[in-house]
């Protein structure tokens, strides 16, 4: 049996073998879409680091994964899933293109009866709302999952001006502290730094 992002689950028939492989528009996914932004690409003109000149890349979600009954006898779905998305970095303010990757093992029977030493089981089944959902929003939970909760470019040589301005202004207030060794002071010439930075936004505008 094949799967798509929009077959319901769980299936009125029951479960059975099924696979769903393929790689899909971001616009099947309403809650990572929205979450999204244009990537690194709609904002290339204005970003000084090196994601700017990175080729246009689509945003997607593909997936490889199967429902297949485990040794325990309990339905599972199982497989990988990937996702290419929009992001802002969280140390440099531009935008880069996030992947994120999901190994994806989940139990989809009723498991609400199992065993206290079957925890782990409960633990990793899904927990079907009214209606069920569709094997799209079950990916989307895997993926978000998945996601960093600050996303960052993977190295500095990624990141914008902000990152090495932060840099300079962190090292420049660096100095003796009361008791003579180095000490730090992060905020040193940050409104200088703010002030920098509107600028150049407002010139590229």
């Amino acid at each position: 049996m094949l799967l798509t992002p929009e077959s319901r689950l769980p299936p009125a028939e029951g479960w059975s073998d099924a696979r769903c492989q393929g790689r899909w528009e971001l616009e099947k996914f309403r809650r990572l879409r929205a979450v999204s932004t244009g990537g690194a690409e709609e904002n290339a003109d204005v970003s000084g680091g090196s994601e700017a000149q990175r080729p246009e890349a689509q945003q997607f979600v593909e997936a490889d994964v199967a429902v297949r009954r485990d040794a325990a006898g309990i339905w599972r779905l199982q497989g990988e899933a990937r996702a290419v998305l929009g992001a802002m970095c969280q140390r440099c303010l531009d935008p880069l293109t996030l992947e994120v990757s999901s190994d994806v093992d989940v139990a989809l029977d009723d498991v609400s009866g199992a065993s206290d030493g079957d925890a782990g089981v409960r633990d990793e089944a899904v927990d079907w709302p009214a209606g069920g959902m569709t094997l799209g929003e079950l990916l989307e939970d895997e993926i978000f999952l998945a996601m960093p909760q600050v996303p960052v470019h993977p190295d500095r040589q990624g990141c914008g001006k902000l990152a090495t301005r932060l840099e300079e202004f962190s090292d420049a207030g660096a100095g003796p502290g009361p008791t003579g060794e180095a000490e730090t002071r992060p905020f040193a010439g940050l409104r200088d730094l703010l002030s920098a930075a509107t600028a150049d936004r407002k010139k590229n505008d």
